[in-house]
């Protein structure tokens, strides 16, 4: 009788081990593929930032209710996505990439903080993402390797980041294109996915690859740049005509060098606000709110 109680009790903890796995593997396939990500609001990520290198001007009063999260990409590298305000999480997002292409130790001499911790990266981040758009910034060691990296990641991740791989809009200031230029152009790893491109007084060198001509281009140039910085872009200019690219070059005849972050001007304002809406219109085919 003990023995028939004892096999009957196991054989009852048998079945009741089955049955939880059995319901557990039901809850799993129940739960939703695409969680909401745990955000905080832009204006969190705004009020903690190392402003040695300012806000942007003319940051729309939206990017404070945009939503943020930050992700390990691979190791030792760091991205952040943002969302628009009020967004859902129901749907899949274009995506504007705010490019650093400078390591990221030079970043931080620069901005005093990686890109995504630093006024300048976040403002502009928060700023394109009230295009309708998503966002992402990024922190690179060297971008020829950790960007094919960082592109992997938005690929096989894009379900739970709710954003569109196939569909990138590439913002790039200062230093931070030619080392990327590579993956823009005809045959690089961005080939084909870009939609729109923004120079912001990029640096050149006679080295630089061209962008492919599938894409319209802005290109804003600051009169006071370093001469030969301007002369560099003005022969970039052409080979980008010369290739076919569609270009709306801006010249800003007062701006200088990082204009939109230490020149408060209407001019300045009004070119930042074209800039979004510029994106929105390549990604949405529609004008920034």
């Amino acid at each position: 009788m003990n023995i028939q109680s004892t096999f009957f009790r196991k054989l009852f903890g048998v079945f009741l081990a089955m049955a939880c796995i059995v319901a557990m593997a039901g809850m799993a396939a129940c739960a939703p593929e695409n969680a909401k990500p745990e955000t905080e609001l832009g204006s969190v990520r705004l009020g903690k930032v190392n402003e040695l290198v300012p806000l942007v001007y003319g940051l729309p009063p939206q990017a404070s209710n945009t939503q943020v999260a930050s992700y390990v990409y691979k190791e030792g590298q760091r991205v952040d996505i943002y969302w628009p305000p009020d967004f859902k999480f129901d749907k899949s997002l274009p995506l504007v990439l705010i490019v650093v292409g400078l390591p990221d130790t030079r970043v931080r001499s620069l901005n005093g903080a990686s890109a995504p911790d630093a006024a300048y990266y976040v403002s502009w981040s928060a700023a394109a993402a009230t295009t309708g758009a998503a966002a992402a910034v990024m922190t690179v060691g060297q971008a020829s390797s950790d960007f094919p990296d960082l592109v992997k990641f938005l690929q096989k991740q894009k379900k739970s980041l709710f954003i569109d791989p196939s569909k990138l809009f590439l913002f790039a200031s200062s230093s931070n294109w030619a080392p990327v230029a590579s993956l823009a152009s005809k045959g690089g790893l961005l080939d084909g996915s870009i939609k729109g491109t923004s120079l912001y007084y990029a640096s050149i060198t006679d080295m630089t690859p061209i962008p492919n001509s599938g894409f319209p281009i802005e290109v804003v140039i600051a009169g006071q740049d370093n001469a030969t910085e301007l002369k560099r872009m003005e022969s970039y200019i052409k080979k980008m005509e010369a290739n076919g690219s569609v270009l709306n070059v801006v010249r800003y005849t007062e701006g200088r060098h990082a204009f939109d972050v230490f020149q408060d001007s209407d001019e300045t304002r009004a070119i930042v606000a074209n800039t979004l809406s510029f994106m929105s219109k390549c990604l949405l085919g529609t004008k920034a709110p």
